[in-house]
């Protein structure tokens, strides 16, 4: 569903950024929203992906 949504937006620019610490059998119990701001790896798993990510855009937005 996550990826889906993506063709929906305006952009084809986009990185599909799915975290999880367990195995696909274990999804139920993986990473959950709150995570974003509570797990001790947020910052590994979803923060620092996403600082380089819009990094390697500053340019793009600069220009436009």
């Amino acid at each position: 569903m996550t990826i889906y949504t993506t063709t929906l937006l305006g952009s084809t620019d986009v990185m599909h950024l799915i975290p999880r610490k367990l195995s696909v059998d274990e999804a139920l119990h993986d990473l959950g929203h709150i995570d974003i701001f509570l797990s001790h790896d947020s910052q590994s798993l979803i923060w620092e992906p996403l600082l380089r990510w819009l990094e390697s855009h500053a340019n793009v937005v600069a220009m436009n």
